[in-house]
């Protein structure tokens, strides 16, 4: 049986060798844009109609920052959190279920092309004793 994984590569951190995130959970979540045109004279239900999609936000929480070599440290994300992306060299994405599946984005793809948007990182002595292990999330927008 596999394990499930939560992997992130860029050229920034660890030399381009992908990093390991050690996390508790990570969800996809998306939004649809709607256009709807109720009639405030009417109590009628109304047409709802499709006007685009967002792209997928993927939010990854309980991130346990530690030193192990190949595991995502708070370092790689400040790294990623100051570069500029500009249609190339995107952070990639991948994440495995337990049974070896592997998640597609919206371009169809298992290597997920992202951006950061909301790094997150926390010392909390409810988290650990002392805070001595700081557990943090990071939320990523899927990206071209």
């Amino acid at each position: 049986m596999s394990s499930s994984s939560i992997i992130l590569t860029h050229t920034s951190i660890n030399g381009g060798v992908p990093v390991a995130v050690k996390a508790e959970k990570v969800s996809a979540s998306g939004n649809i844009n709607l256009q709807m045109n109720p009639n405030s004279n009417a109590v009628d239900m109304v047409e709802v109609q499709t006007q685009s999609y967002e792209n997928y936000k993927y939010t990854i929480t309980g991130i346990h920052f530690t030193n192990e070599a190949n595991v995502l440290s708070w370092s790689d994300i400040t790294t990623l959190y100051k570069e500029r992306y500009s249609g190339s060299n995107p952070i990639v994405l991948n994440i495995t279920y337990g049974d070896g599946t592997v998640l597609s984005g919206l371009s169809g793809s298992t290597d997920i092309n992202c951006v950061i948007k909301t790094p997150n990182n926390s010392l909390d002595t409810r988290d650990s004793k002392d805070a001595n292990m700081p557990i943090g999330s990071l939320v990523l927008i899927e990206t071209l």
